[in-house]
């Protein structure tokens, strides 16, 4: 496993003379326009306690984030796998919304089933899989029907319409199975009150680390989610978990621009 540490900050046209500033001699020939600027260190490489030294000095507000790597027998040997859409996926996926009765107006979490998925507009050239954020999947017929025919467990498909009631050429794949609370630590998320859900508090997390679980392979099944739920209010969602065996019919069907990591068990 690779991990990087990214830091992402913002500056204006103040900023960027005080940034030049503060680096002295490590800016030299080196220009700071206003703008995003992102940075990338190997983990506990020398220089990043220095860089965050100097935006909190400057008052700079900054993000920090892990991205981790794997090797394809990493990813091979584990129980399980923990996928969320990519990049790409989030920003081309289809508006969609959640119509449920008795669930939360403001963020739409309850207790019971989710609601009904209603795409709003058309969906272009859209792929075999798509992974939504909030933890729920769009999948073309032939998909459905090879998940059909291998039993895969833990998740339920159904049909997708649009605002006009116009049923839809794909189908929901929605997770039904709840896996056990995640083992924290070594799980690590970062908690903000004012993230969560101003009505029914839930959410306010975002993961940091790998999910690990202290549980039973006989707790998981293909298709699974966490019973954490994260995000920022409104999107609220659980983690998507699933078997090596769902990963690959994903696979043959050419998912793209999924972000996958093994779940680790202790």
């Amino acid at each position: 496993m690779k991990i990087e540490v990214v830091v992402s900050f913002q500056v204006d046209p103040g900023g960027a003379e005080r940034l030049r500033a503060a680096l002295g001699d490590q800016a030299a020939g080196r220009e700071f326009e206003p703008g995003i600027y992102e940075v990338r260190f190997a983990r506990r490489e020398a220089g990043l306690p220095e860089l965050i030294e100097i935006l909190e000095q400057l008052r700079l507000d900054y993000s920090l984030t892990e991205e981790r790597s794997f090797r394809r027998r990493e990813l091979e040997g584990a129980l399980a796998l923990h996928i969320a859409p990519g990049p790409e996926a989030t920003r081309k996926s289809p508006r969609a919304h959640v119509e449920e009765e008795e669930a939360c107006p403001v963020c739409g979490a309850g207790t019971g089933l989710p609601g009904e998925l209603v795409v709003e507009g058309e969906i272009p050239d859209h792929p075999a899989v798509t992974v939504l954020p909030g933890g729920r999947m769009l999948v073309r017929e032939e998909v459905a029907r090879d998940l059909v025919a291998a039993g895969i467990t833990g998740c339920l498909l159904r049909t997708v319409r649009d605002a006009w009631g116009r049923r839809k050429d794909v189908f929901e794949l929605l997770p039904v199975h709840m896996l056990p609370p995640l083992q924290t630590p070594p799980t690590r998320f970062q908690f903000r009150e004012d993230f969560s859900c101003p009505n029914c508090r839930e959410g306010g997390r975002r993961l940091v680390s790998m999910l690990y679980y202290d549980a039973a392979e006989e707790a998981f099944m293909d298709v699974n989610v966490s019973t954490e739920r994260f995000g920022r209010s409104p999107r609220i969602w659980r983690e998507m978990v699933v078997s090596q065996r769902m990963f690959r019919i994903l696979a043959e069907h050419g998912a793209e621009d999924i972000q996958v990591e093994p779940v680790i068990l202790v």
